[in-house]
């Protein structure tokens, strides 16, 4: 974890983050949609479908997008793009599964 409590992964000198803070040397970043999340709720409160509890939303909700930093696009291949939006796609449909646990 970094200073600013940002999850980083380190890709040869260059990291992808978990927020949406671009600095210099993040390719991208997993950005939230918290608007989103607040209407999905509204409306399960309003139809009365809504069940408290620890609720998690993700890419297969739509929560979740990458956004890759505008000053570093064009220094990205695209071939790396094209792969890392196929990913995104199948963690979206869920035809990839995110890990849950780290195995031991």
């Amino acid at each position: 974890m970094s200073h600013d409590g940002s999850m980083q992964a380190p890709l040869g000198g260059w990291q992808i983050a978990a927020t949406a803070s671009l600095g210099l040397l993040v390719l991208a970043s997993a950005v939230t949609s918290t608007p989103l999340a607040f209407l999905k709720i509204a409306t399960e409160v309003k139809n009365k479908q809504f069940h408290p509890g620890m609720l998690e939303f993700g890419m297969q909700d739509g929560m979740v997008n990458v956004v890759f930093n505008p000053k570093l696009e064009s220094r990205i291949p695209v071939s790396a793009i094209e792969r890392a939006r196929k990913a995104e796609h199948d963690f979206a449909t869920g035809q990839q599964v995110i890990p849950t646990k780290v195995a031991q």
